[in-house]
């Protein structure tokens, strides 16, 4: 299985003919903040934490990034959460407005899970689609 990298932390690659997007929401924080030229001790100070925990978001030592601190990371990097989360390739574009409460606690819930039960559940609902 190769993956070829959209953009950086956003990887895709075909498997039997399904479409599957691997996400690094680390390295996502790491480009955008090296778009703005901020350190890792800038943003630190911007959300509050220690430039350790910056570190290990981006190095992917903490994958699971809680949704308050998404969006204050979202804030510090002048981005949207979507963007975090690949789902725009946009920094400033969001989707959120556009989406049901309903459609807003899948993506809630869905962060939460690792890559592998994110794949599985792409596959099963793409299955249920078909």
């Amino acid at each position: 299985m190769e993956l070829h990298e959209i953009r950086p932390g956003v990887y895709e690659c075909n498997k039997n003919g399904i479409e599957y997007r691997y996400i690094n929401t680390g390295e996502i924080i790491k480009a955008r903040r090296h778009d703005l030229k901020m350190s890792q001790q800038e943003l630190a100070d911007r959300i509050g934490v220690n430039i350790g925990t910056i570190s290990r978001y981006e190095s992917g030592k903490i994958e699971t990034v809680s949704i308050e601190r998404k969006k204050m990371i979202a804030d510090a990097l002048d981005c949207t959460e979507d963007y975090l989360d690949a789902l725009v390739e946009d920094p400033h574009e969001s989707l959120g407005s556009e989406w049901s409460q309903q459609e807003i606690d899948l993506v809630e819930l869905f962060r939460d899970l690792s890559s592998d039960q994110r794949a599985a559940i792409l596959t099963m609902m793409k299955g249920m689609v078909k």
